[in-house]
């Protein structure tokens, strides 16, 4: 699968098989995919991030639990 932030330059990559992680040091790009995934959580549609797999979009509106521990 893979995730694509239309205002990130490349696809972001989803396996079973690993662990992804990635570090963002622009904190408004950072509030902006919180606040996007965090939309997304709470049942709102996001023009700018969509999941697809071979091409076909999965449905994440609901799917996503975003945790944030500061």
């Amino acid at each position: 699968m893979k995730l694509n932030i239309k205002y990130i330059d490349n696809d972001i990559i989803l396996s079973d098989d690993y662990v992804f992680s990635f570090e963002i040091n622009n904190k408004s790009l950072f509030y902006r995919i919180i606040n996007d995934f965090n939309n997304i959580s709470n049942g709102k549609i996001i023009d700018d991030i969509y999941l697809y797999d071979d091409l076909e979009e999965v449905t994440i509106t609901n799917k996503i639990l975003l945790i944030i521990d500061y």
